[in-house]
């Protein structure tokens, strides 16, 4: 990707997974709306979706140097291997923590990590790593937890798994287009408890 002569950066809406050379004449930036990254030497995961709370950076190896555009504070984190930071996009307020960074960078090599997850975050990523659709359809289920990890398996697969795994039925209904406005509905998976 060709950048200007004095910088290297881009623009984020949803979520990327970097590897960036140290260039100290040209330091690397990402920016998603109120949070910005500069890259010092790293490895790192960056999440930006708009409909999210938060923007969450997670550091693989390296250093970054982030900062929240309207914080009151001003104040700058660097963060370490193996931490990572969210910064709640309307308060600003910045939460820094160790984790185990494989299950955020996993999936940007076929793998989906599930850590002690609630379903409905499970929900969430299968929506977004498949462009699908899924509804939660009983309350009951909303705090089950998942423990698991996928690799580069089909959704059918995934969801036969879960089923097989946990208390839950996954239905899925295939994408459909409305022949009056020619428009195509996403495939959508519908889940419940077991009975």
């Amino acid at each position: 990707m060709p950048f200007g002569l004095k910088e290297r950066g881009v623009k984020l809406v949803g979520e990327a997974f970097f590897e960036i050379k140290t260039d100290q004449q040209k330091p690397f930036q990402v920016e998603s709306g109120k949070v910005n990254v500069t890259v010092l030497r790293t490895r790192f995961n960056y999440k930006a979706f708009p409909e999210d709370k938060d923007v969450e950076v997670v550091l693989a190896e390296g250093k970054v140097r982030l900062s929240s555009v309207g914080s009151r504070t001003g104040k700058e984190i660097i963060l370490k291997p193996g931490e990572r930071a969210t910064v709640n996009k309307t308060t600003h307020q910045t939460k820094v923590s160790s984790e185990n960074v494989e299950k955020y960078i996993g999936w940007h090599e076929g793998k989906m990590i599930f850590d002690e997850c609630p379903l409905s975050e499970v929900a969430l990523r299968l929506e977004r790593w498949f462009g699908i659709e899924v509804k939660l359809a009983d309350p009951k289920i909303l705090n089950y937890e998942i423990s698991t990890t996928f690799e580069n398996e089909s959704l059918h697969q995934i969801l036969a798994l879960l089923e097989l795994a946990s208390p839950i039925k996954a239905e899925l209904i295939p994408a459909t287009i409305d022949r009056t406005t020619q428009t195509k509905n996403r495939e959508k998976v519908i889940i419940t408890g077991k009975n």
